[in-house]
């Protein structure tokens, strides 16, 4: 289980998103701008979050007020982009 609870922010951009998601493949859609993509780099490790958490099956991967970040590499998670 993936478990989200993030704020993001990225110029005047502010991302704020909550949500389990469950083991397996997951398609992430919406309109553009929504923040897909900057909610899957949160989740990859490739942006940290101002705030907030990201676990994996219950493992911390990222937690603001803990200090903990795991860096993107020694994470179980891929991103496969519509476009490459």
């Amino acid at each position: 289980m993936l478990h989200f609870d993030v704020r993001v922010q990225l110029r005047e951009f502010a991302l704020v998103a909550v949500g389990d998601v469950p083991n397996g493949v997951t398609v992430v859609e919406g309109p553009s701008g929504a923040g897909k993509t900057t909610l899957l780099r949160a989740i990859a490790g490739l942006v940290r979050p101002q705030d907030g958490s990201i676990t994996l099956n219950g493992h911390a991967l990222t937690d603001i007020a803990a200090g903990t970040f795991v860096p993107p590499e020694k994470r179980n998670v891929a991103i496969l982009f519509q476009e490459y």
